[in-house]
Formats: C-alpha cells, sequence, structure tokens
C-alpha cells in the first residue's frame, strides 16, 4: 500500500478560491498556477508529489505541516492537502514569521517536477527554503526578506535563471550537485553570511556578497573555510568531486574581511574575483580555466593564494590595499601574467609557475619583497 493512503487527505480542486483558514492557504487559480500563502504567524510546509495508486501524478502535489509535533495549518486543517491541475507556475509568498518551505520527492525515487517557475518571497524573520530533488521547468526565483534565512538547492535542475536574493541577516545559500541550465546570481544583503558551492553545473555563475564578513566555498570540501555542508542546511555531498563547471564566473564580495575559497572548477571562458573593503583571504586552487582569470584585491590588506591552477588565457591579479600577501605555485597560464601590488610593503611568493612560457609574469610591479 503506498504511504499517501495511510493518512487523510483533502483534496483542492481547480475551482477552489481563496477562504482564508489557518495559517497557510494554499490555492490553483484559473492560470494553473499554485498559489501559496502565509500568514504573519511562523508557518512551516512540505511539497511533495502525490502518490496515487503507485503512481505519481502530473501537475498535483501534497501540501502539509513539516513539524507535526507543531502543525502549521493548510486551508484551515491540521491534515495535508492535495492540490491538482497545477500547469503553470508555483508561487510562495510567506509574511513575517520564521517560515520554511520544504519540496522534496517525498521518497518516490524520481524528482519532483513543476511544469513553470517555482517563486518564493519571503518577509521579516528566519525563513528556510530546501530543495531536494527537483525539476523546475521555468525560473527558480527566491527573495528573502531580513533575518537569518537558508537557502539549499539539492540535485535540483534548473532549466529557467536562477536568482537568489536574501536580505540583510546571517544568511547561509547553499548549491549543492545543482544542475542550473540558464544563468544563475545569488546576492546576499549585509551580514555574515555563509556560501557553498559543490558539484553543480552552472551556465553562468555570479555570486554578489554584501556587507559583512562573508565566507564563500565554491569545491569540494569547503570546511577550512568555514563553510561546512551541516551549517548549510543541506545534504553532504558524495557522488561528484568538483565545484563547478561553469561557462563564466563572477564572485564579488563586500567591504569586509571576507573569506573566499575557489578549487576544482573548471570555467569555460573567464573568472572575475573581486574582493571589497576588509582583511580579505583567497585561495584559489586546482581550477581550470579556458579563458582568463583576473583577481583584484581591495582596499586593506588581503592574502591571495594561487597553486597548481591551469589557466588557458591571462592571468592578472591586482592588489590596491598595504601589506598584500600574494603566493602564486605550480600555475600554469598559457597566456600572459600581470601581478601587481598595491600601496605598502607587499610580498610575493612565487615558485613552479609558467607564464606564456616564461618563469616570471610579463607585467611584475609593485611587490617591494619578492620570495621566489
Amino acid at each position: 500500500m503506498s504511504r499517501t493512503f495511510r493518512r487523510k487527505l483533502a483534496f483542492e480542486s481547480l475551482e477552489s478560491r481563496r477562504v482564508l483558514a489557518g495559517n497557510v492557504m494554499a490555492v490553483v487559480d484559473g492560470a494553473g498556477d499554485l498559489v501559496i500563502t502565509g500568514n504573519n504567524a511562523s508557518n512551516h510546509i512540505k511539497i511533495t508529489p502525490y502518490v496515487l495508486e503507485g503512481v505519481v501524478q502530473a501537475n498535483a502535489y501534497v501540501i502539509e505541516s513539516r513539524l507535526p509535533g507543531s502543525p502549521t495549518n493548510i486551508n484551515g486543517q491540521a491534515t495535508p492537502v492535495v492540490v491538482q491541475n497545477v500547469t503553470n507556475n508555483v508561487l510562495i509568498s510567506m509574511a513575517r514569521g520564521n517560515d520554511s518551505v520544504e519540496v522534496e520527492d517525498g521518497g518516490t525515487g524520481s524528482p519532483i517536477q513543476f511544469a513553470g517557475m517555482v517563486r518564493f518571497i519571503g518577509a521579516a524573520g528566519n525563513d528556510r527554503l530546501l530543495f531536494n530533488e527537483a525539476i523546475v521547468n521555468g525560473d527558480l526565483n527566491v527573495f528573502s526578506g531580513t533575518g537569518n534565512d537558508l537557502v539549499a538547492v539539492y540535485q535540483t535542475n534548473v532549466l529557467g535563471e536562477t536568482l537568489i536574493s536574501t536580505g540583510r541577516g546571517n544568511d547561509r545559500v547553499g548549491l549543492n550537485e545543482a544542475d542550473l541550465d540558464d544563468a544563475a546570481v545569488v546576492n546576499t544583503g549585509g551580514g555574515r553570511d555563509r556560501i557553498g558551492v559543490h558539484g553543480s553545473v552552472v551556465t553562468t555563475l555570479e555570486i554578489n556578497s554584501g556587507a559583512g564578513n562573508d565566507t564563500l566555498g565554491i569545491g569540494v570540501n569547503p570546511a577550512p573555510l568555514g563553510v561546512t555542508w551541516a551549517n548549510l542546511g543541506v545534504v553532504t555531498p558524495t557522488t561528484q568531486a568538483f565545484g563547478v563547471d561553469a561557462d563564466g564566473l563572477n564572485v564579488n564580495t563586500g567591504g569586509a574581511s571576507d573569506t573566499l575559497g575557489v578549487e576544482l572548477s573548471d570555467v569555460a571562458v573567464d573568472a572575475v574575483f573581486a574582493t571589497g573593503g576588509g582583511n580579505d583571504v583567497f585561495r584559489y586552487q586546482d581550477n581550470t580555466v579556458d579563458g582568463s582569470v583576473r583577481i583584484l584585491g581591495g582596499g586593506a590588506q588581503d592574502t591571495v593564494e594561487a597553486r597548481r591552477n591551469q589557466i588557458n588565457g591571462n592571468l592578472v591579479i591586482r592588489l590596491f590595499g598595504a601589506n598584500d600577501r600574494l603566493v602564486a605555485r605550480n600555475n600554469t597560464i598559457v597566456g600572459n601574467g600581470t601581478l601587481v601590488g598595491g600601496s605598502g610593503f607587499d610580498t610575493l611568493v612565487a615558485a613552479n609557475n609558467t607564464f606564456n612560457g616564461s618563469p616570471f609574469p610579463q607585467v611584475l610591479v609593485g611587490f617591494e619583497n619578492i620570495i621566489a
């Protein structure tokens, strides 16, 4: 017997309309959109495929409380609700409160599928949004409000664009074995944010972290950077042995002391990294880039380490602060190299590099202490 029949389900037909009841309303409108609206309480829901007699039903889902000990009512009832004929978008809007939404396969063995876009809008509060084994045939848009939010995308395929934008607060964002067919942008607001990316395939990935001492890890094991999959709230990676595979990668950190690490990633065009003001630390190792790499430091005391990278274009590293430190070891640069120090007493530690066939970069200025 399917586990679906071990619980009482109530059906929400296509003709259902907005009848205010309980903490969350879930209705399907005439356009085929599933509209989920929460109130100012802390609402916690889970969305899974609807299974009938062992068969996953297309465009149909079960919505239920994800915290049985403290249930959230759906359409005025504590038992799960079935919605059908969801042929278009899923639009989730949560008001104030510490809300959580989990979207998962429900143990069916195949990803939960959505015909159109999925959009989540949160308000003030510590929100939690988890995608676990899903297929989104449109865009994925996440806008969380002020608060310490968590957004995790695990083993999910998005055919449209992906936009994750968190508000002010100590936010966590994880892309774990995600397949994002179009452009992906992650924006975090002010606060001490943590961002982790592992085993993900993206057309182009842009990450902008806001003001605050942020930590970003792109790679198989970002734990040394203070980003672990446990504290990101996502499943520990087991199958993929790379960071990100992208056509282009663009990372901008905000104006505080940030820690950034990128490893075992493959970029088909160019990669650009810009650290803002603050004493930043950037470790870039074991990557392959078919285009060029630009690393731009901020106005304070930065440390940049580049090790064992294969760059088939040019490498440009410019450090603008005082007393910066650059370590470059065992890198192969097919194009030219430009290494520029900032104001103050800057240090370059270099060994076993190749820049367009030369052991020395074509442009080397601004380093008062060179250790080779």
